[in-house]
């Protein structure tokens, strides 16, 4: 009999059920995949199962025996790894320090420096990033290379009785090539014996990857089945309850003049001056790999970063309004949705009042409609339901959300704020198919209605489907600019390795080809 981590009636509640009879097994030396969309349950219970949380009934058992962790330390010290979509490393530690903060070398009561050095290499390695200097600090790195260390993390937690591996999102900010090498890690780590439970939006890398896969639908199992029969569609069809498709096509969109006129523009984290003009209506995303600079362009695009040269100008009623910094930006009316949610845009602990409307206040007529708390909620509660935001009240806490509704309640911010030039970057990382079509469609909304976007995403299926026009970037340099006739993956990717692949405009300047 093959020895599994089983899961047996788990319940959950808070203001409403979460978790509701949820029961699967887990076998060792197998990867199960879990899916479902924003708000299904699947962090309660993997917050459940790795110790942060506990059930109000039902059990968990480890080979046979009961098994019921009142912190992530016992759950560790039991053999379960977790990697978390919302990192859990800490920005001003070293990258070893980080790797191994569950278990860290020491001699003589003092941390061993050299063997945290040594260990943490080989970790780094495993997980492709070699070429780090490991006492560097962690708040250098990009979102990406972050990712990457959470999972260098859990194997380094790794001991002779381990059992299962949790992975929540774990490639959501990854590009193609590391996602590939990770997956075969998992691959190795369940062939030794170890048991993973995948959860991801990614529905291509679970059928891909997984032996077998969950659905959790509103608390409850829709599907516990093995992969072999299953599709991208059924999933999606199971995880709403409808015969949902994934979209594949980007529907024709008319283009008007230049919005926003990007000169020579180039910053201490974008070095190499770049050109480009942005027209009304468009959709102009940005591919590139990780490290590529992507953030780096749009946060230099909003006034974010130090300016070495150029201007960034918006146009308005026939005039140009010059770009200088982030206050500038937000009151011409541009926006930005950043790739780390977490540190970068939700304010922690404060209510959906606080962070739906913050910055609205900087383009507000009046600050007496601010005042009044009930004008407050109703506005938040009119503005969430837009994007079909799942949450309980308007005075909620943000964390208390699912990743996917507090990136919903991120694009509702900025409708608040009514910006008409928006910068997203990877505006559906982390996000469930329903959740990403449903910001999709927003996204051609406001588009439809002139609105201008640039959009970064390391999806490139997503990028070919709602861009005009895209853009690779390869080591902060523009290397290419491509329109939907002349897209395709093998394309772009042949462009990120390829500083000199220029295919369609200069690479100091990108104007609207169409």
């Amino acid at each position: 009999m093959t020895e599994s981590f089983s899961i047996k009636g788990i319940h959950k509640s808070f203001a409403v059920k979460v978790l509701d009879g949820v029961s699967f097994d887990i076998d060792r030396g197998s990867i199960h995949g879990l899916v479902g969309e924003n708000g299904a349950g699947k962090t309660t219970l993997i917050r459940i199962l790795s110790g942060l949380l506990q059930a109000d009934a039902g059990m968990i058992e480890l080979s046979g025996a009961r098994f019921s962790p009142q912190s992530r330390r016992e759950a560790i010290d039991e053999g379960i790894a977790l990697v978390s979509q919302e990192l859990s490393l800490i920005e001003t530690l070293s990258i070893s320090e980080n790797i191994l903060i569950n278990s860290l070398p020491s001699k003589f009561y003092r941390i061993d420096k050299r063997q945290t050095l040594e260990q943490a290499r080989l970790f780094l390695e495993a997980v492709g990033l070699g070429h780090l200097d490991d006492r560097e600090k962690l708040s250098s790195l990009t979102l990406a290379d972050k990712q990457l260390i959470e999972f260098a993390k859990a194997l380094a937690t790794e001991s002779e009785y381990q059992r299962l591996l949790i992975l929540d999102e774990p490639t959501s900010a990854l590009s193609p090539i590391k996602i590939d090498h990770m997956h075969e890690i998992l691959k190795k780590k369940a062939q030794n014996g170890l048991g993973i439970l995948y959860v991801s939006h990614d529905l291509e890398a679970v059928i891909k990857i997984c032996d077998q896969i969950t659905v959790l639908r509103d608390g409850k199992i829709a599907l516990s089945q093995k992969n072999k029969p299953l599709t991208e569609d059924q999933l999606v069809s199971v995880m709403s309850g409808s015969d949902s498709r994934v979209r594949t096509k980007r529907p024709p969109r008319k283009i008007g003049a230049s919005v926003l006129e990007i000169k020579g523009l180039s910053s201490d984290v974008f070095p190499n001056p770049i050109s480009l003009e942005l027209n009304q209506g468009e959709i102009l995303g940005v591919a590139g790999l990780g490290g590529s600079g992507r953030s780096e362009l749009l946060h230099t695009i909003f006034g974010l970063e130090k300016r070495i040269s150029g201007q960034a100008l918006l146009k308005r009623n026939d005039r140009d309004i010059s770009i200088e910094n982030a206050d500038g930006a937000v009151t011409a009316g541009m926006a930005l949705i950043p790739e780390d949610r977490k540190q970068q845009g939700i304010f922690a602990g404060q209510p959906l009042t606080t962070n739906t409307l913050i910055s609205g206040l900087v383009r507000s007529e009046s600050l007496f409609d601010w005042i009044l708390p009930s004008e407050e909620q109703k506005r938040t509660r009119g503005l969430l339901q837009k994007l079909m935001v799942k949450y309980q009240g308007a005075l909620q806490k943000i964390d208390e959300l699912s990743g996917g509704n507090q990136q919903k309640m991120l694009v509702a911010r900025w409708l608040n704020a009514k910006a008409s030039v928006w910068l997203l970057d990877e505006p559906t990382r982390g996000v469930d198919v329903a959740s990403k079509s449903a910001i999709h469609d927003k996204l051609e909304e406001l588009t439809d209605k002139g609105d201008s976007m640039i959009v970064a995403s390391s999806d490139l299926d997503e990028l070919m489907r709602i861009s005009d026009r895209i853009l690779v970037l390869s080591k902060k340099r523009l290397v290419s600019v491509l329109s939907p006739d002349r897209w395709s993956k093998h394309k772009i990717l042949e462009a990120t390795f390829n500083l000199n692949h220029l295919t369609e405009d200069s690479p100091m300047e990108v104007k609207n080809s169409g």
